[in-house]
């Protein structure tokens, strides 16, 4: 069976993608957007957002249409924003006046947009037709809230009245207390960081960047972006398709792999080779990159199975070993940097086989065993 699948940005609207692949923009309350240096915090300013849009408040990326949303606490209204002009057009209001939507965040697996209201700590369900927020419940906590997902709908959240971390239950609303974040106050903003995977943090009171540690709530400062009221983070990733060269996709499940989000493709070995592959197309890279850091997530329902990951070389047309070992049960996770002038080509794209060894045992005659594909992240430098 061969299926192609396009995953995460699959439209970008006018966005120039190549420009802003695994980067990370803040929004400050003057409608200001820059791109953020995730490894120092330093800021560079890309535009600003128009003034219908009047006080901002918040990003939020659908990744799989390439929508960004945006939150006004002024008009208390939903937006879009077109990210090569940075005009933003209305979706329409929350429906109302009580709520004060700073927190906003899409859930790439189910296509849900989520906000949080500092009026009364609740998670709200948002239509991307009307803008309409529902309530789904209270969280608990007071004051300002921001959410950030880090893939498979696992919700996390931060509180300025308590300035502590938390999970959150995207059912119920409430927020469970993982820990303070003891080094940082007024929290703002947050993002998870597929390519380093890691959840980054706003702090207004220092318009410090921080890393959040999601087992303690701990901030860790990565460096000052400069003066501004940071309200809104967002990462974007790299854009992907998936041809499965051998194997089948388990019950036309095709579409949960978002690269950049963590949900999972799985796939059965072919019932004829007993073997499984795929092959992933990363896209939109610099054109003069020469090195490239690939970090993935997989599993298999057997252990002990050899995986190997191959990058294509331009030059030979030859794909080189990036990386392998033997899978497990459990999550796997391997990253590798590569340098070479040969592994972006001439369209900015890179090119990944990613195979499990046959299963000699299994009966030709069923499925095979699943594996599963649950993180994938390319990037170029």
């Amino acid at each position: 069976m061969r299926a192609l699948v396009t995953i995460a940005f699959s439209a970008l609207c006018a966005l120039s993608f190549a420009e802003y692949a695994n980067t990370m923009i803040r929004l400050d309350s003057n409608r200001n957007v820059h791109r953020v240096d995730p490894a120092t915090g330093a800021k560079t300013l890309l535009g600003v957002i128009s003034t219908n849009a009047a006080t901002t408040g918040g990003f939020a990326f659908n990744r799989n249409a390439g929508v960004l949303y945006l939150t006004s606490t002024s008009t208390d209204s939903l937006y879009t924003v077109d990210m090569s002009t940075w005009t933003a057009t209305l979706v329409g209001p929350y429906g109302d006046s009580a709520i004060v939507m700073h927190g906003l965040e899409y859930d790439n697996k189910t296509g849900k947009l989520y906000g949080a209201s500092s009026h009364n700590g609740g998670l709200y369900e948002i239509s991307k037709i009307n803008g309409q927020a529902t309530l789904i419940g209270t969280s608990g906590t007071t004051s300002f809230m921001n959410l950030v997902d880090v893939g498979n709908s696992q919700f996390y959240c931060t509180s300025s009245g308590s300035d502590s971390f938390y999970s959150l239950n995207i059912n119920t609303g409430l927020a469970t207390l993982i820990g303070p974040l003891l080094t940082s106050s007024n929290p703002n903003g947050l993002a998870y960081d597929s390519l380093r995977d890691k959840i980054f943090m706003a702090d207004n009171s220092t318009d410090n960047l921080n890393t959040i540690n999601r087992n303690t709530g701990m901030a860790t400062v990565v460096g000052n972006m400069g003066a501004g009221n940071t309200l809104g983070l967002v990462f974007f990733g790299s854009p992907m398709e998936i041809e499965v060269v051998e194997g089948e996709v388990f019950e036309g499940d095709v579409v949960s792999l978002h690269a950049i989000d963590g949900d999972r493709l799985s796939l059965f070995n072919d019932p004829n080779s007993l073997a499984a592959k795929v092959t992933i197309y990363s896209n939109k890279h610099s054109l003069s990159g020469t090195s490239v850091t690939i970090d993935m997530v997989s599993s298999v329902s057997r252990p002990g199975l050899a995986y190997a990951v191959g990058i294509r070389n331009n030059l030979t047309g030859l794909f080189n070993f990036a990386m392998g070992g033997t899978a497990t049960v459990s999550e796997l996770r391997s990253t590798t940097t590569l340098s070479s002038t040969n592994y972006v080509d001439a369209i900015g794209a890179v090119t990944l086989n990613v195979g499990w060894a046959p299963i000699n045992d299994e009966d030709a005659a069923q499925d095979g065993w699943l594996h599963t594909l649950e993180f994938v992240s390319v990037h170029v430098q």
